[in-house]
């Protein structure tokens, strides 16, 4: 896979800790937990569950989300109007195509409403058992799915405050 670029000498033993986690559908614990994100410590919203999490879960994220991304859309199971997390897309092209609408309905003379939400923390809010009800449903089964379970149950977080932990 291209999109990593590392020595050998750590890719081999990273890709056998992947394995087995993949063979076991679990996670080291360690890796469920998050860190400081950004902004203040001091506001607990920066604590959030989806957060930075060890490296070594990270790149295993990468590829995790490259592989199901790939199988997606292959399938067609990503709507054509989906725009966020899919290279080439982005806000700048959903604003396009939606400038696009606007103007053909303008110049069809079609009335048209527009409403803006802001979805800047809409992962955080995701139920993840129908998430994974979701999945299920488009032919994510077996280790994968249980892989993914492992990784968005059972999260913990804390907060920092000076020497207090919460």
């Amino acid at each position: 896979m291209s999109f990593l670029k590392m020595s050998s000498t750590i890719a081999t033993p990273l890709c056998h800790i992947f394995s087995v986690l993949f063979l076991d559908g679990c996670l080291p614990e360690t890796w469920k937990y998050a860190v400081h994100k950004k902004g203040p410590t001091s506001d607990p919203n920066n604590f959030r569950p989806i957060s930075l999490t060890a490296t070594c879960c990270g790149v295993m994220e990468r590829i995790v989300n490259d592989i199901l991304l790939r199988y997606l859309l292959d399938r067609r199971l990503i709507s054509k109007q989906q725009h966020g997390f899919i290279r080439r897309r982005s806000v700048c092209t959903n604003l396009l195509d939606c400038l696009e609408d606007w103007t053909l309905n303008l110049q069809s003379r079609h009335a048209t409403d527009v409403i803006f939400f802001d979805f800047k923390k809409a992962f955080d809010t995701v139920c993840h058992s129908k998430l994974l009800v979701k999945l299920k449903s488009f032919g994510i089964s077996g280790n994968l799915l249980s892989l993914m379970e492992a990784f968005l149950c059972g999260r913990s977080q804390s907060v920092h405050i000076g020497s207090c932990i919460s």
